[in-house]
Formats: C-alpha cells, sequence, structure tokens
C-alpha cells in the first residue's frame, strides 16, 4: 500500500501530508488516527503569506491530480471500482 501511495506523490512541500491522506482515500485504503511524539524546532521558519499561498496552490493541484489518480487505479486495476466509491470517488 505505501508503495501505491507514494511512488503517486508530487509534493514535497508543508501540503505534502495532504496529498498522502488524499491519495490514500482515493486509493481505497484505510486512514487510522496514531499518536506521534513531536519536536518543535527554533531553526524552522515558516512565512505565513508566501508559505500560506503556496500550500493552497499544491492543496488545488493535489485535488486535480487526485481524481486522475483515482481513475489511473481503476484502470490498472490497483483497485476496484467499488473500492473507490467507497473511498468518496
Amino acid at each position: 500500500m505505501a508503495t501505491a501511495v507514494f511512488e503517486r506523490c508530487r509534493i514535497d512541500g508543508f501540503a505534502f501530508d495532504v496529498e498522502v491522506l488524499a491519495l490514500v482515500r482515493r486509493l481505497g485504503y484505510g486512514i487510522a488516527e496514531v499518536p506521534v511524539a513531536w519536536r518543535d524546532s527554533r531553526d524552522s521558519r515558516v512565512r505565513p503569506v508566501r508559505d500560506g499561498l503556496r500550500m493552497v496552490c499544491e492543496v488545488v493541484a493535489i485535488r486535480a491530480r487526485a481524481r486522475s489518480v483515482r481513475r489511473a487505479a481503476v484502470a490498472t486495476r490497483e483497485v476496484g471500482p467499488q473500492e473507490v466509491e467507497a473511498a468518496g470517488g
């Protein structure tokens, strides 16, 4: 499952996790919420305007690409049409 999802990823910015979740859903796989250990980095910088606009653009691209991923997955029989329908497609 991870290979099917991550080989389709194109985003390497702030929205990478949005893309992963969108692909998982479009391919009909389940999603589980699990706890993680978080460490804040003082060296990390977020520029709200620039990074926010970039993330909006990435999310729009993710949404458009997710539709074609769904059709391609069904065409190559990676997932069945019933799995796509169950995932909201």
